[in-house]
């Protein structure tokens, strides 16, 4: 009798480990199944199929809800095919979450940083940044966080956040130009003293910053202070003398109300003496001259040099003609290019063709730095 009962008490407890094994057996398939489809998922995005990727990360998300990855996938592949308007909806929906681990936190939360950048609210982005660099060192997050404070030009906080990087030695020519850009937005509030400071700021940082040594120049000027701007503006085009000629109008105008244009000439002078081959203060001399009715020292600071480009050759001849040295048609027709040969110069943007008419280091369209080739 008692074996009967242990023989049937065995026979229960066999058949509760082999239905514990079923269960055990079919949860480790189900989850082999879903890593698969979510690995499927990931390949379809890595391979460029991005509305493949959706639907098997869509039934895999269906599977599985706790996959947060997934949804977060879903989320970034829409704010490609359909907007991040759609994509912020689901990153959302996945941020409100209780359950997220740290790890998917942050990861949902750099997501949701980039939706709402590319929906223009970048004020909005930099705070989930600036949140979420406190629970995570990853340096993705600070670049893109940089990226955003200059879009909002919050240079201060830019700049500090770049010092606080490692590599802080490599990093002095960025910091630099951030401190001319806070100069900027100073002498923007008619706070010259205070730009200057921080445009010299800059060029302790990097002495071979050419907009700080500019700018400081720009502010005495903005003050009066004309002798202080020229002594700058001629530090300038001295330091840097491939483009020194950006400062040339500014150093004209300078002179002019100094009532000065001899040391324009002078100056003019000592930079062709150090480098006869710099055009711009080859034209810029013959322009002065012709401006001031010497038309035969116009003429002869172009021919003194051999290779003249083909814009001062143009100048050259068009001169010749009004002395009447050539004459014509061919000569009404130099005069005529030579006409529309202006003096102003425009600056192109290389990442995103934005023109300006004035020197810059920094592209507000397309948060370019550098990219106006001077």
């Amino acid at each position: 009798m008692i074996s009967d009962h242990l023989g049937l008490t065995l026979l229960i407890f066999a058949l509760a480990a082999l239905l514990a094994l079923w269960f055990w057996k079919s949860k480790v398939g189900n989850v082999d199944r879903r890593r698969d489809k979510f690995a499927e998922g990931l390949r379809a995005i890595v391979m460029g199929e991005r509305r493949k990727a959706i639907k098997i990360l869509r039934e895999t998300a269906i599977e599985d809800t706790s996959n947060a990855e997934a949804f977060i996938l879903i989320g970034d592949l829409a704010r490609e095919e359909i907007g991040p308007r759609k994509a912020l909806q689901i990153h959302h929906s996945v941020a409100d979450r209780k359950t997220l681990t740290k790890a998917e936190r942050v990861r949902v939360s750099k997501s949701l940083a980039v939706d709402y950048a590319q929906m223009g609210d970048h004020e909005m982005s930099a705070d989930i940044l600036e949140r979420t660099l406190k629970d995570s060192k990853d340096p993705w997050i600070k670049d893109f966080l940089l990226e955003e404070l200059e879009k909002l030009g919050r240079w201060e906080e830019a700049f500090d956040l770049l010092s606080s990087s490692k590599n802080a030695v490599a990093n002095k020519p960025q910091l630099a130009l951030y401190k001319v850009m806070m100069g900027n937005s100073a002498a923007e509030s008619e706070k010259y003293h205070n730009a200057r400071v921080l445009f010299k700021d800059a060029i302790r940082l990097d002495n071979e910053c050419p907009s700080a040594f500019m700018r400081i120049g720009d502010a005495y000027y903005a003050e009066g202070r004309l002798t202080e701007a020229v002594e700058w503006w001629k530090k300038f085009c001295e330091k840097f003398p491939k483009i020194g000629w950006t400062c040339f109008e500014r150093l004209e105008r300078a002179y002019y109300d100094l009532s000065d244009y001899g040391s324009m000439i002078t100056f003019y002078g000592e930079l062709l003496a150090a480098h006869e081959d710099d055009f711009h203060a080859r034209g810029a001399l013959s322009r002065l001259f012709e401006r001031m009715g010497r038309l035969n020292d116009a003429i002869a600071t172009l021919k003194a040099s051999e290779n003249l480009p083909i814009e001062l050759e143009l100048s050259l001849l068009g001169l010749l003609k009004r002395r009447d040295d050539i004459g014509g048609d061919a000569g009404e027709l130099i005069a005529k290019i030579t006409s529309r040969s202006g003096t102003k110069y425009s600056f192109t943007c290389k990442e995103c063709g934005c023109i300006t008419g004035e020197p810059a280091w920094y592209c507000w369209d397309c948060g370019a730095w550098n990219s106006f080739g001077i």
